[in-house]
């Protein structure tokens, strides 16, 4: 699928990338043991219908009603990726925690753009919290999904973040913390993949969302888990963010 707003060399790379994801994640998926103890209920549209989420729930847990939830964001440098990649994750994450999850799916760039990716989110996370009474809500996602999940929650946290950016929050839950894991914090515009992915001048988004540093100074953040490791390619950018919590005297944990 060659498309005439960014490089057909960056569309070779996409399709190449996504090719060994599919590989990776097939062989992966197929050895994966799901722990004993968690019900999941799979596949709740929301939105439009044309996605939904799925939710991993300790067995002991009423499924009607919860009042906390982890929110969980799959990763795949914006453009692959399904929430079933993320299943053993999130139902150990359930069980160990005791808490539900949330792990939803979503539409890729560039089919959408960032901001569309965020729109749909914001959704998710309305429509889930209206079904099932939730009120609190943890953030969480790896690598693209790290940003994704760090992004909601500053824009979750923050009126005005969202009124800058055009977004809407319209179920009244409380965004307690975040835990992004191994995330690109800090991306010049020019070198951040979904740049290449910005069809219309209008739908830029403003600076701070290639500088998160930027934005936290700007609108504060909630309780943060910043979590990477030695192997961590983006290992810089977490540490960078620590420094921004550290000056700010925000509440954080680095992992």
């Amino acid at each position: 699928m060659a498309l005439d707003f960014y490089p057909e060399s960056f569309e070779a790379e996409r399709i190449k990338f996504i090719n060994s994801c599919i590989e990776n994640d097939t062989k992966r998926l197929e050895g994966e043991t799901y722990p004993s103890g968690v019900k999941c209920i799979e596949d709740i549209p929301y939105g439009d219908g044309k996605w939904g989420y799925d939710v991993y729930l300790p067995e002991n847990m009423n499924s009607d009603k919860f009042e906390e939830a982890f929110f969980m964001i799959h990763g795949g440098a914006f453009v692959y990726g399904l929430k079933i990649n993320n299943k053993l994750f999130g139902t150990h994450l359930a069980k160990a925690s005791g808490i539900p999850v949330i792990n939803i799916d979503y539409s890729l760039l560039p089919d959408v753009e960032l901001i569309d990716q965020f729109r749909e989110i914001m959704t998710a996370a309305d429509s889930a919290c209206e079904r099932f009474g939730i009120k609190k809500l943890h953030t969480t996602g790896d690598s693209a999904g790290g940003y994704l999940s760090f992004a909601t929650a500053l824009i979750m946290y923050s009126d005005k973040m969202r009124q800058e950016l055009g977004l809407v929050k319209k179920s009244d839950y409380e965004l307690v913390s975040t835990s992004p894991i191994c995330g690109c914090y800090y991306n010049p515009r020019d070198s951040f993949p979904a740049h290449y992915f910005e069809r219309d001048e209008k739908n830029n988004l403003p600076e701070y969302m290639y500088d998160f540093g930027e934005a936290v100074r700007k609108f504060g953040a909630p309780k943060t888990f910043i979590i990477t490791g030695e192997d961590d390619f983006l290992r810089e950018s977490n540490e960078y963010l620590k420094t921004v919590f550290e000056e700010e005297k925000l509440p954080y944990t680095y992992y």
